[in-house]
């Protein structure tokens, strides 16, 4: 079970151009591709690179680039997942477990915090979608 996204835009550039700003682009952000063709780019997050805790916030987990050819234009179809299934999952039963035993102990603080894990996981999906979404727009505009 992937949460995995799709966006897409059009282009008049050849797809040679295409996937070497698509490459200069991931190796600029420290991403780790995984494989290329002349058609389509795989990448993930993990890189032999150091990268910043607090960069992790703006960093997609893993996505796939492909052109596809038209008569006289092309289609970059970039898919992408924002977020670790591991998060997905933990960060809700963190939450659960911070209010249960706050709850217990009749302390509500263990709410606020279990709302605070949550939130952050929100706030992190959005600002991912946004920079998959400047992302494309930097390869085919730059």
């Amino acid at each position: 079970m992937n949460l995995n996204f799709e966006i897409q835009n059009s282009t008049h550039l050849e797809p040679g151009i295409v996937i070497d700003k698509i490459l200069l682009k991931l190796k600029n952000k420290n991403y780790g591709v995984l494989g290329f063709t002349d058609k389509s780019v795989v990448f993930n997050s993990h890189s032999s690179g150091l990268v910043w805790r607090s960069e992790r916030f703006s960093r997609l987990e893993s996505g796939k680039f492909e052109i596809i050819s038209y008569e006289d234009y092309y289609i970059v179809r970039f898919e992408y997942r924002p977020l670790a299934l591991s998060e997905i999952i933990f960060v809700p039963i963190i939450a659960v477990v911070f209010s249960v035993f706050g709850i217990i102990n009749g302390t509500y603080f263990g709410i606020l915090i279990g709302s605070v894990f949550v939130l952050q996981m929100i706030l992190k999906f959005f600002n991912l979608k946004r920079i998959a979404k400047e992302m494309l727009n930097d390869i085919l505009t730059s």
